[in-house]
């Protein structure tokens, strides 16, 4: 475990180093600051440190995302270590502490409590080959005797060492996750469970399905379709069908368990909640190598996340918001963002993305773009909202061109935040894509404002400008005529925000205190 250790242990001092504010409010506001070091942080400041939510590049390749406390990492974070792995978990006064979770580069991983950078406190170490060992660690070492998932014993000195590349991992419950290229469980709407192989979200490779009367039916999927069947096995006996070659093209039916199952394009159906959710995924990026740098994107897509912490963006919890800045917001990155997280998303909740950045013709350009490769096809955007069982799906893009975007007919906690969420509730269901232009305009940033100007209107409508009958809910109606206003006098009428999708005008995007 040294190799952990001497890693996660890396410290970092912000108050000893002196630092250059590039842009933003960099005392108490949102902004980016390069260190004296080289390193730079973007992100959330009070009193000159980091402080709230905020990314620290390190010059050596290392990056941390997550909380700040008085200029130390401090609550939920991730800590990304170029040559080791990724922690995510706990940090307490910048060090690894608290429950947490070290995927290493070959394919283990530890799930348990750590202390200074140590394991600490109960945990388990999963090699790739899908052993697993348990037990009470202190500063690294087993203490006691320790389970290991073929009942072996250990001595209480042993310690997890790499392992060979051989074995599946475990399987994932691919009702709370996407299950992209992997084994998992997943559980139909008629209490049948599938178990085996998942490509792209649907039952694809060998599996087994446990229908609720105990029969267990083995064999070959293909798009969540029973395409081979092996073997169905009964409570009292078992009937083998021999097959040595798949059946000829549509020659078999999907069998009834599979025909009642969620529809082939959507994620698994998650657990059901009353309770209304807001998902969001929030991309701003600045900095670019193919392309000119914008200047306040990124402060942007901060601000847009300040919002939606707030009661009147309905103050979602961590979990429901990803936040991805410059050289995180990559193509794969953002895509598999708005897989994982729009997948949690049930018939009562919404999904929302924001993207702030360059734009070209029928697509939103990453950080990745290198001239040529990588862009983000709006029909990429679409796919998943389609996907996704949202009752409600929000773009919000402030990026050139962005206009050029097509959908067809089909497209994509008081008593006031109570209130919010009950309309939600009650609105019928929509898709709503809002853009910062036509698709022959260019997206406009403003020194006097510090932002570009889709944003600036777009924030100031969400905080209540908006809300023009004074019902302390601002609709979706009243946020696009606010911003479309705002933005054509300010832009001398060189830039006009659309709308676009089925949506309800009368959808709530946001609250008034």
């Amino acid at each position: 475990m040294s190799r952990l250790v001497c890693v996660i242990l890396l410290s970092f001092t912000f108050l000893s180093l002196q630092a250059d504010c590039l842009r933003g409010n960099c005392n108490t506001g949102s902004g980016t600051i390069k260190l004296q070091d080289g390193s730079k942080y973007s992100g959330e400041f009070k009193m000159g440190q980091p402080h709230g939510k905020g990314i620290m590049y390190y010059t050596n390749g290392n990056k941390y995302l997550g909380k700040w406390k008085n200029g130390n990492r401090h609550g939920k974070g991730k800590l990304i270590i170029k040559e080791q792995g990724d922690y995510i978990g706990s940090f307490k006064n910048n060090a690894v502490e608290g429950y947490g979770e070290f995927f290493y580069k070959n394919g283990d991983n530890y799930k348990g409590y750590f202390k200074n950078g140590k394991y600490h406190g109960t945990g388990s170490y999963t090699y790739v080959n899908g052993k697993v060992v348990s037990g009470s660690w202190h500063e690294n070492e087993i203490i006691g005797n320790s389970t290991t998932s073929n009942n072996q014993q250990r001595n209480q000195t042993t310690k997890p060492l790499p392992s060979s590349n051989t074995a599946s991992p475990a399987l994932k419950d691919c009702n709370k996750v996407y299950c992209h290229d992997c084994s998992g469980n997943l559980v139909y709407t008629n209490g049948n469970i599938y178990t085996g192989k998942f490509q792209n979200g649907r039952p694809h490779g060998s599996g087994k399905v446990t229908q609720t009367d105990g029969t267990v039916i083995s064999g070959i999927w293909k798009k969540n379709k029973l395409v081979q069947k092996i073997s169905t096995t009964r409570p009292t006996h078992t009937t083998t069908v021999e097959t040595t070659t798949p059946p000829k093209r549509n020659s078999t039916r999907p069998s009834a368990t599979i025909a009642t199952s969620r529809p082939q394009s959507n994620y698994p159906t998650p657990a059901y909640s009353k309770d209304v959710k807001i998902w969001a995924v929030i991309v701003g990026v600045a900095a670019y190598n193919s392309m000119p740098s914008l200047r306040y994107t990124d402060d942007d897509a901060y601000k847009i996340y300040a919002f939606l912490k707030s009661p009147e963006g309905g103050a979602l919890p961590d979990e429901q918001i990803n936040v991805l800045i410059d050289d995180s917001a990559t193509k794969q990155g953002i895509l598999d963002s708005m897989e994982k997280l729009f997948a949690k998303a049930d018939k009562n909740d919404m999904v929302m993305l924001y993207f702030s950045g360059h734009g070209l013709a029928g697509s939103f350009i990453p950080h990745d773009f290198d001239g040529l490769n990588n862009r983000i096809n709006h029909s990429d955007i679409e796919a998943i909202f389609q996907k996704s069982h949202a009752k409600h799906k929000v773009v919000y893009a402030d990026a050139c061109y962005s206009g050029s975007y097509e959908v067809g007919e089909k497209s994509v906690m008081g008593s006031k935040m109570k209130e919010f969420y009950s309309k939600l509730e009650n609105t019928s269901s929509s898709t709503a894509i809002m853009m910062s232009s036509r698709k022959n305009e260019i997206s406009l940033e403003f020194l006097g404002l510090k932002q570009g100007v889709f944003s600036h209107f777009l924030i100031k409508g969400l905080g209540g400008e908006a809300d023009t009958d004074q019902n302390k809910i601002v609709s979706m109606e009243e946020l696009f005529g606010y911003v479309k206003n705002g933005v054509r006098e300010y832009t001398g009428y060189t830039q006009t925000p659309v709308i676009m999708g089925n949506y309800n005008q009368n959808m709530p995007v946001s609250m008034v205190r």
